[in-house]
Order: structure tokens, then C-alpha cells, then sequence
């Protein structure tokens, strides 16, 4: 039983993360259902073997909401009451009212599970959760009390590290201790874990997001030319305004140079990075924003246009991202900074691993590498894929990931 956000409708880019993992599913399981949490008017055209349950559609819409979770605030005071005595004890400046926002949403998934499960057969089942929140823990205390259920949770970014959450997540280390396995899509994340609440490496294991195979390498540019791809949301962690410094200081430095810049994604300061690009860029550099793509929108940019270096600035990532993963499938040299699992994908045999902090100066002298001597250049995309085929193949990752399931 996969819990997703909305998989396989469309909200956010779940389906980006899920849409190749759910294909090997077939023949490795009796049956898989899909509950997701909401609903969109798009999604994907599964196999008919995935069940889509609408079930915690119905319940997150009618229950979870005030005045609603307000009926779950007696259902087990005491768990609310050790998380707060117990994060005060380890000197965590507690929020008290994420807190209780998280009890409640969490005893009301639990009424949810507990109801679910009521009219089940008596079998065995394994509830996947495919993102670290309140529904997780709901789950976990739901299979405390009842055999045969089995719950696994995975974790990515946004979801897993408290400094991105205002140094608080609740129930973390309980639900963690209740988990049959917390799996992290990086090795960064599964230390990140180990670290903050002392948990038993038994209880965690490292299994990244897995791309397809392309079929292609990515052509590079010939002349005097640099043509560059980013691929991410535009907030404050993207830091998209850091790619329109560097390429500023780039073609300054090279000013007889033609640069092509396109970025593919959007986010809540579009609009105020795209001024800054006219400001900075215009007459400097060609560039465009394309907004939010398809995958296959993308790969097929890839296979149709030269591209010499993908980059992305983001301040922090939870693990592996996708759109480096893709780049480097493609053959694509690859700049990253070195937060999150980004260092386990790049280094300076397939592109630039910029310091966490990188000015526009360091990002300069990464494009720089991007216009290198050809044999320089050559060995960088090759390497990119061979490194992309060990580490972030589909076709290796998955069945890999599918194995380990059927462990627990």
C-alpha cells in the first residue's frame, strides 16, 4: 500500500519521483493500491495491476480540517506530552502550536488507518509511505497495535531536515523508533538521521530516485559559444539569481563570447528573478524562461540542443536531485554546490562542485570549465553518463529497491 501527496494525479512534481519507481511493481507483488492524499484534474495512466483507493482522498478532505481534528485532541494526550517533555529535555526550542497541529493531524490518520483497515482481510500488509509527515506517524502507531502491518517510510528534503523547518519537526524520533524502516534518498540524509536522533543504522537504509535511460548524449557547442540549462523551482532555496550573477561576471570576462541561457521551472519569485535577468542579462546574454515542463519536455530540449553545462545553485537538497540526474544521463558536465546528496553526483571529473556559498566569481570560473579544451570537455560528459549508468539507473535502481521491500 503506497501513501502518496497525490500520486498519480499531478500536484507539485510527485509524479516525477514515482512515475518510474511504480512501473517495476508489477510481478514483484500480489496487489499494490495507491492512496493519495489529493486530487488534481491530471495524472497518470497507470497499469491496471495499481489499484488508485480514493478512500483518504474522501477523509483529508472532510476530516482534516478545523473544526474536524479538534474531535482527535483526547485520543492520546499522552503522546503529545512526552514529544513536548521530551524535545524540552534534549533543549529543542519546541513550537508548541506545530506541535499540536501535528497531533492532531496525526490521531486523526491513525482514526483513518484504524477505519481503513476494519472491513481488511485478515492478511498481511505493508503501508509505504512516500513522504516523512504526519500520516507516517499516524501509520507507524496504527502497526504498533496490530500484527501483520508492516511500515515503511521514505524520506527526501523538505520533510526531513529541521533547519528547514524552523529547527522543530514533531514525533520525529518516536515515529522513527516505530518505523519497521526510514529509507533516505541519500547518504547525506541517512547521516543526517543517524546524527540527530541517534538512531540505530538498522533502522535506516539509502536508496536514491532512480532516471531512465535517455538513449542519447547531449550534443555541445561548436565555436565560441557557451549554452547553459538550469532546472529547478525559483524561491529562496533555488537561489536562481546566484546563475544570473555568475553569468554576468562570465561574459564580462568574455565578452566576445555568445551565451544562451535556459532555465526550466517556476516558482513563487519568478517574477523578481526575471526582472533581475532583464536587468543583468539583456544584450549579454540570450536567455529563457520556460516555466514548468514535462520531463519528456525536457529530455526532448536535450536531445535537440547542444548543451554544454547544467548548474544548479540551491542552498540546501534532501538528496539526489533529478534534474542533475538527468542532466548527467545525457552526458551533460554538471556545477553543483555541495549541500545535500549533490557532492555524491558531482565532482571534478564530470563538472564543478561549487562550496555551499559560491559568489558569482566561483560560478564564472565553473562556466569557464564548460568551454575547456575539447579532450577536457569530452571526458567530462563521458564521464558524466558512465557515472549517472552506475549510480542512477532506473533499470538497476528500482529492481534494487523493490528487492530490499520485500526484506522487510
Amino acid at each position: 500500500m503506497l501513501v502518496t501527496l497525490s500520486y498519480p494525479y499531478h500536484i507539485g512534481k510527485e509524479d516525477t519521483f514515482l512515475s518510474k519507481e511504480v512501473k517495476y511493481y508489477k510481478g514483484n507483488f500480489k496487489s499494490v493500491t495507491i492512496l493519495p492524499n489529493y486530487i488534481s484534474d491530471t495524472a497518470d495512466s497507470l497499469d491496471p495491476f495499481l489499484e488508485i483507493d480514493d478512500a483518504l482522498i474522501k477523509y483529508t478532505r472532510n476530516h482534516i480540517k478545523f473544526p474536524d481534528l479538534l474531535w482527535r485532541a483526547f485520543d492520546n494526550p499522552a503522546f503529545l506530552i512526552s514529544e513536548l517533555a521530551g524535545a524540552g529535555k534534549d533543549k529543542k526550542k519546541v513550537n508548541l502550536k506545530k506541535a499540536v497541529k501535528d497531533y492532531l493531524m496525526a490521531m486523526s490518520y491513525l482514526k483513518f488507518f484504524t477505519t481503513y483497515f476494519s472491513n481488511k482481510k485478515d492478511c498481511d500488509y505493508m503501508i509505504y509511505t512516500y513522504w516523512f509527515t504526519p500520516v507516517t506517524t499516524a501509520a507507524a502507531l496504527f502497526a504498533k497495535n496490530n500484527t501483520g502491518i508492516k511500515v515503511m517510510s521514505r524520506a527526501h528534503g523538505i520533510d526531513l531536515y529541521e533547519y528547514r523547518n524552523k529547527n522543530y519537526i514533531p514525533f520525529r524520533k518516536k515515529t522513527i523508533k516505530l518505523l519497521d524502516k526510514l529509507v533516505l534518498v541519500s547518504v547525506f540524509g541517512k547521516k543526517y538521521v543517524e546524527d540527530t536522533y541517534a538512531i540505530s543504522k538498522s533502522k535506516l537504509a539509502t536508496f536514491g530516485i532512480g532516471t531512465a535511460d535517455p538513449g542519447f548524449m547531449c550534443e555541445k557547442s561548436s565555436g565560441n559559444r557557451l549554452r547553459v540549462v538550469s532546472c529547478s523551482g525559483i524561491d529562496e532555496n533555488k537561489r536562481v539569481d546566484l546563475i544570473i550573477l555568475g553569468l554576468q561576471k562570465f561574459k564580462a570576462q568574455h565578452p566576445d563570447m555568445a551565451i544562451t541561457w535556459n532555465h526550466f521551472g517556476a516558482g513563487s519569485m519568478m517574477d523578481t528573478v526575471l526582472k533581475m535577468a532583464k536587468e543583468n542579462l539583456q544584450d549579454q546574454v540570450n536567455f529563457k524562461f520556460w516555466g514548468q515542463v514535462s520531463n519528456d519536455a525536457l529530455i526532448e530540449f536535450y536531445k535537440t540542443n547542444p548543451v554544454d553545462g547544467f548548474i544548479t545553485t540551491s542552498a540546501s537538497e534532501g538528496g539526489r536531485p533529478v534534474s542533475v540526474m538527468e542532466a548527467m544521463s545525457c552526458g551533460i558536465p554538471v556545477i553543483g554546490t555541495a549541500v545535500g546528496g549533490i557532492p555524491e553526483l558531482v565532482n571534478e571529473t564530470n563538472g564543478v562542485l561549487l562550496s555551499s556559498e559560491p559568489d558569482a566569481e566561483e560560478i564564472a570560473v565553473a562556466f569557464s570549465v564548460c568551454i575547456n579544451d575539447h579532450i577536457t570537455i569530452d571526458s567530462k560528459k563521458n564521464t558524466s553518463a558512465k557515472k549517472w549508468k552506475a549510480t542512477c539507473d532506473a533499470r538497476f535502481i528500482f529492481p534494487e529497491f523493490i528487492s530490499f521491500l520485500k526484506t522487510i
